[in-house]
């Protein structure tokens, strides 16, 4: 693998769009890839807000979530209809080999041991699953957040335990939400669900350039970095 963050995430970044997208909009725009899965782990439930999301773009999902004891989003759970395990942060209470896909929306963050968090993901994947999610790379502290990730830290780390990225897209950038931190949190909330502020200006400001480069200069910038990786 190459030392340069262009080597590596070569192949990596899509030129078929460079919208701005998150954990759910990347499964509905690689919806072919997720057809004949099921089996879904939902890592780092929280709340369990993602089922009910995951139901529409799954189809015949079967799921099941994973936390820790506690954080602030498992504390403010309500639901009691879905089966959400407890585990310690690092080895998943699972056989081998037994999902389809792992999903892990704004989590990786969090973690305390991320390398053994991640080969957990790639042991409890089938071959040919889909491991797919989102995480922070430019936003502020936020409900016990340890590490931000890069692009480049994502590959490195996801392909040393046979998990082989094959997108990664950008999300909310990093300066929008610096900007929602420190100046009014509700009304920059908006952005989540369009192309936010610096992503905009990139679009403007390198207009005549691909969906590849316009990808690779939000992904510099990205507040949320947005991956489709397969275990091989």
């Amino acid at each position: 693998m190459g030392d340069t963050i262009h080597e590596v995430l070569k192949g990596k970044i899509p030129s078929d769009s460079s919208a701005q997208v998150d954990a759910f909009s990347i499964i509905k725009l690689n919806s072919a890839e997720f057809e004949n899965k099921t089996e879904v782990l939902d890592l780092g439930a929280g709340t369990g807000a993602s089922f009910d999301r995951l139901r529409r773009y799954i189809p015949n999902l079967k799921y099941t979530g994973l936390d820790i004891e506690s954080s602030p989003e498992v504390e403010s759970r309500t639901r009691t209809d879905l089966d959400i395990r407890i585990y310690d942060g690092k080895t998943m209470p699972f056989s081998n080999s037994k999902f389809d896909v792992v999903f892990c929306k704004q989590v990786l963050e969090h973690v305390r041991h991320p390398d053994a968090v991640i080969a957990e993901v790639s042991r409890i994947l089938k071959p040919g699953g889909i491991f797919v999610g989102s995480c922070s790379q430019l936003e502020p502290y936020h409900s016990h957040s340890i590490f931000n990730w890069t692009a480049y830290g994502i590959v490195q780390v996801f392909e040393s335990h046979d998990l082989f990225v094959k997108q990664i897209r950008p999300g909310i950038d990093g300066i929008t939400l610096t900007m929602r931190r420190v100046i009014d949190r509700e009304k920059f909330n908006n952005f989540f669900g369009f192309e936010s502020l610096f992503n905009h200006y990139i679009d403007g400001r390198w207009i005549k350039s691909s969906h590849e480069e316009k990808n690779f200069q939000k992904l510099l910038i990205a507040g949320h970095l947005v991956w489709l990786a397969q275990k091989s």
